[in-house]
């Protein structure tokens, strides 16, 4: 996971922590579209609209990720 966000949004591997929102990562809001498609096609999910909106941290996303693979 941190080697998707660090190479969507070109940031330092050692920067994608799990506090780190991703804007302060450098994220807008077409990263966070293409980190959410990227999540689905690397794990084989599917994120809905409202559990992509909460993923605006690294720690978040890890969350809503694991979430939805305890599900499947």
């Amino acid at each position: 996971m941190k080697d998707t966000i660090a190479e969507h949004l070109r940031a330092k591997r050692s920067d994608v922590i799990p506090t780190s929102t991703l804007k302060e990562l450098g994220a807008d809001s077409l990263d966070g579209v293409e980190l959410v498609m990227a999540y689905e096609e690397t794990f084989g999910i599917e994120i809905t609209d409202d559990l992509a909106e909460t993923m605006t941290s690294v720690g978040k996303s890890i969350d809503v990720i694991c979430q939805i693979k305890k599900l499947k």
